[in-house]
């Protein structure tokens, strides 16, 4: 809302008539009010006990909910982060001691604010991407979110609307993939589960060859016409109830099991090979998708799109331009190791199998979708402390992001083999160790601007 000297509305972003309020409208030409009173307490005009006091006429509520109820000018974000300090989980206030648990924390604000040392901050969840802003130090999410502070509420509006617009305009630019990649994996979990229920229906296999097997030695004591055989089972040492079409002779429904036995047999091997090719697509779409979900930057997913056009999924929209390819996120251990990331399938296969030399560390997740990670030996002995930090990185570039224990396997290059017919970043080794680490970052990135 623009204003000009004398308190008269200029324009707004957003313009308000009678239809929309009968109580304040937002109208050039019109004379500025401001929003109608809350009935809520001036923290700057009110003493921290009459608030405590107020807090506690509200015991059913849990702690944020009365102060937010109580004050005015605070956010949800604020009256959580006073609770939290107050209580650790936000208890009713019936449960909390308003001396010991409410007041302090209500005259600690009170404090921040006449004196004016307020600390400009923002609360980044793990991806990197901005959720929430305030005025203090935030300690409420622990280690699900980031913190970062800034010189001045400029800098952290501009920071803060800037990344929250670049990430929903890249976000927008990757919902086409999104939802091609989604569909792909739903249509193959369905065709999976069909094909696991055939495979079940071929467990009956052996019982067809020897029903077909009985038959035929017994055929010269058979009869046609009958709808049934009663036959001894040597394999159990049981008499067994064999059905059979009545319309035929007892080697003709011999032949018939024997056909279907052949039958079930070849379906299951053919199912089997379905089965396990449906499972590494599967898989493959996932790593998809999740570097689709760790994806910021638009060049990031015109690599994907590239990546999908390469492998058949997508059709290229007119003349296909050329992508140039992204250098591998780029780290450094507290030791002095380089660590490089792969960005998505293609640039994992071309990192792990083309650019490390085959004494290099290579580091992946298990049992996760996420990023190859390579720790550059550079001719030298690589130190534990860098397995374990790369190996934080490889979490934290994984769907297990956000984990609190992750375990990564690592092994050197020269242990790394790519399936012949594979897709993009398969890669398969029998020689590794593994070890448990956090996906919390704790390194800083070297490229910059992709965190």
């Amino acid at each position: 809302i623009l204003i000009d000297g004398e308190g008269r509305v200029i324009d707004a972003l957003k313009r308000v008539d009678e239809s929309k309020s009968s109580v304040r409208q937002i109208l050039p030409s019109l004379e500025y009010n401001l929003p109608p009173s809350q009935n809520k307490l001036n923290i700057l005009d009110t003493s921290a006990e009459e608030i405590s006091k107020t807090i506690t006429t509200m015991p059913e509520k849990r702690l944020s909910s009365a102060i937010l109820s109580t004050l005015e000018g605070v956010s949800p974000i604020v009256c959580r982060e006073l609770a939290y300090r107050a209580s650790y989980n936000d208890e009713a206030v019936a449960q909390l001691d308003a001396k010991k648990d409410i007041l302090p924390q209500i005259e600690h604000l009170k404090t921040l604010l006449e004196s004016g040392k307020v600390i400009p901050t923002v609360v980044k969840d793990t991806s990197g991407k901005p959720i929430d802003l305030t005025f203090i130090n935030v300690c409420q999410y622990g280690d699900l979110a980031t913190i970062q502070n800034y010189d001045s509420f400029n800098e952290l509006l501009d920071d803060f609307y800037y990344e929250r617009d670049r990430l929903e305009r890249t976000h927008q630019k990757a919902q086409d993939l999104v939802q091609k990649v989604n569909t792909l994996i739903q249509r193959t979990v369905k065709k999976l589960n069909v094909q696991r229920l055939e495979l079940l229906e071929c467990d009956n296999k052996e019982q067809l060859r020897i029903n077909a097997e009985l038959i035929s030695a017994n055929v010269y004591n058979l009869e046609k016409g009958a709808s049934s055989y009663e036959l001894f089972n040597y394999y159990t040492n049981e008499t067994i109830t064999v059905k059979v079409n009545p319309a035929l002779t007892p080697m003709e429904n011999s032949q018939r099991y024997y056909k279907e036995y052949k039958k079930a047999k070849t379906a299951e091997e053919m199912l089997k090979k379905l089965i396990e090719n449906g499972e590494a697509e599967l898989k493959y779409l996932e790593t998809v998708s999740d570097a689709l979900d760790r994806s910021n930057t638009a060049a990031e997913i015109d690599e994907i799109r590239d990546e999908l056009y390469q492998g058949g999924y997508i059709k290229s929209k007119g003349k296909a331009k050329k992508i140039k390819a992204l250098p591998p996120i780029e780290y450094e251990t507290s030791d002095g190791f380089r660590v490089l990331v792969g960005r998505n399938n293609i640039q994992n296969e071309k990192l792990s199998l083309k650019t490390a030399n085959k004494n290099d560390m290579w580091l992946h997740v298990q049992s996760f979708p996420g990023s190859h990670v390579i720790i550059v030996a550079d001719n030298k002995e690589i130190s534990d402390l860098a397995i374990e930090e790369a190996a934080s990185v490889a979490a934290y570039h994984s769907k297990a992001r956000g984990s609190k224990i992750v375990t990564v396997d690592y092994t050197y290059v020269k242990n790394l083999k790519k399936p012949i017919g594979a897709k993009f970043g398969k890669v398969i080794y029998h020689v590794y160790y593994s070890i448990n680490v956090s996906s919390e970052l704790t390194l800083e990135e070297k490229t910059g601007g992709n965190r």
